[in-house]
């Protein structure tokens, strides 16, 4: 009896191996056939990553973008196609097309989608999205938010009149903006130009400018233009253009300090400029001052003279 049972377990077993070995052979043919090609949909793209530049985004400006994919499977992906849905404050460039569709990506390659993005300019600061939709084969696709940060990356100047004498324009220049501005250069009226460097948020300098009375005229209030160019936290150059008021009472009492002939400045440093007239009263104070010594000396000596004579 024992015999018995002991050959219908072995030829429970040999069924059983046999369940098994029919199963792995059906599973190595399905793969071969993956293997083979005979099912596309094993290859997909993998979105990896979405970068922009420059960072931060600003009002006003535009931006590059790359979306970063890679094909998976053993097969190309097939009809690959990506599209980028862009809401306010974003739109693309004319020239630009939201969705893009490439084809067939070999297998492990690597896509990068670029895009030319443009901010509006009454954008606020802030994260704002933008949402990927990226499909292969039968274009289901996939979605993937993104956040890009907007932010001012300008500043903006305060311009004022601190003092002027014998043709110099003493000018406080600040920076009242949030933001810190480098390489900060000024071209004032008549061309002059001078180097200032870095302003950060708050801080303010002094600037000596050279004035011609051709440039100032008669007595009356005169409002001259200053150029202020700076390299924003992007690395981008930039120029304002403020106006300064000089009072017509205050004008009045210095235009006789004034230098007559254009100032064209040593280009580059700060308050140094050429073509200064030397102050006419300096002279004449100078002048005087020695024809009084050399006259009580010639009367010292006159007297001298005359006492050894009556002797």
């Amino acid at each position: 009896m024992n015999k018995v049972n002991n050959l219908n377990n072995l030829g429970n077993l040999n069924n059983l191996t046999k369940t098994i070995l029919v199963l792995l052979l059906v599973v190595s043919l399905a793969h071969g056939l993956i293997v083979e090609g005979g099912y596309p949909n094993y290859a997909s793209l993998n979105y990896l990553s979405f970068n922009y530049d420059p960072l931060p985004v600003s009002p006003g400006s535009k931006f590059d973008a790359w979306v970063k994919f890679q094909s998976i499977g053993d097969q190309p992906t097939q009809n690959a196609t990506v599209m980028l849905e862009l809401g306010y404050p974003f739109y693309l460039e004319n020239s630009e097309i939201a969705s893009k569709s490439f084809g067939a990506v070999l297998p492990n390659a690597y896509l990068s989608v670029p895009y030319r993005i443009r901010v509006r300019e009454d954008a606020a600061e802030g994260d704002y999205n933008l949402t990927i939709r990226y499909a292969s084969r039968d274009f289901v696709y996939l979605t993937k938010d993104v956040t890009v940060n907007v932010a001012k990356v300008d500043t903006d100047f305060d311009v004022a009149v601190q003092d002027y004498a014998r043709g110099e324009l003493s000018l406080a220049i600040s920076n009242i903006g949030k933001n810190s501005a480098n390489a900060v250069t000024i071209v004032s009226f008549g061309g002059y130009k001078a180097i200032i460097g870095n302003l950060n948020a708050g801080d303010y300098t002094v600037v000596a400018i050279p004035v011609s009375q051709e440039t100032l005229g008669s007595p009356g209030e005169k409002k001259l233009n200053v150029e202020i160019n700076y390299t924003d936290l992007n690395g981008n150059r930039r120029t304002t253009t403020k106006t300064i008021a000089i009072p017509a009472a205050q004008l009045s009492s210095r235009l006789t300090g004034l230098i007559t002939t254009g100032a064209t400045g040593a280009s580059g440093t700060t308050g140094d400029f050429q073509g200064r007239r030397p102050d006419s009263n300096a002279n004449l104070w100078f002048y005087s001052t020695i024809v009084l010594v050399l006259g009580i000396l010639g009367y010292a000596g006159y007297n001298k003279f005359r006492r050894r004579r009556e002797e």
